[in-house]
């Protein structure tokens, strides 16, 4: 009887959460923040990756440039 209920609780919370899994997502640009130095191998890689990731993403990404420690562009 518990199992039932339980089965029963979760098939509804899975019917009503579908709507918030179809909203558009996302929504606003996408900021990729690189851990490395800007202009090394892998703030160059990352810039590649994140213009083949927007071939087929609805917003654009983005790799800030850093000039000093803790300044974004």
């Amino acid at each position: 009887m518990i199992f039932k209920k339980t089965l029963l609780g979760v098939a509804c919370v899975a019917a009503f959460s579908t709507n918030v899994a179809h909203a558009d997502y996302p929504n606003r640009d996408i900021r990729v923040i690189v851990p490395a130095a800007a202009g090394g191998g892998t703030d160059a890689i990352v810039r590649k990756i994140t213009n083949i990731a927007e071939e087929s993403m609805p917003v654009s990404m983005y790799v800030p440039g850093f000039i000093e420690p803790g300044f974004i562009e």
